[in-house]
């Protein structure tokens, strides 16, 4: 199988704590890239990192489902493509509905 495979897991002793002591815990992430700044904004990294920290923690209160918001990414053109759409919408569309209305024109014109 092709990788790169994404690989976790938590673990935790199967026998009860003694009173008064924290529950060992575990989590193992087969590769730490999902909590870098470049892959830190895809769908549930931050998420996940966060709830793997609050579950070592054992802080039971901050594993939650939080709803997404959408996230607003606009649209800015490398001066290649600003280029390209000037071409197409400004010179390109407007010279083919002109010579289609021309050649139209003519047509009905011969009629």
């Amino acid at each position: 199988m092709q990788g790169p495979l994404p690989l976790a897991a938590a673990l935790t002793p199967r026998q009860a704590p003694e009173e008064g002591k924290r529950r060992a815990a575990l989590v193992v992430v087969g590769n730490s890239t999902f909590a870098t700044n470049a892959y830190v904004n895809f769908p549930g990294n931050t998420d996940f990192l966060l709830h793997a920290l609050g579950w070592l923690a054992e802080e039971r209160e901050l594993i939650s489902i939080t709803p997404k918001e959408p996230a607003f990414r606009p649209f800015v053109p490398n001066p290649t493509q600003e280029r390209a759409l000037l071409y197409v919408q400004v010179l390109l569309i407007p010279l083919v509905t002109f010579v289609g209305g021309m050649i139209v024109w003519r047509r009905r014109r011969r009629l």
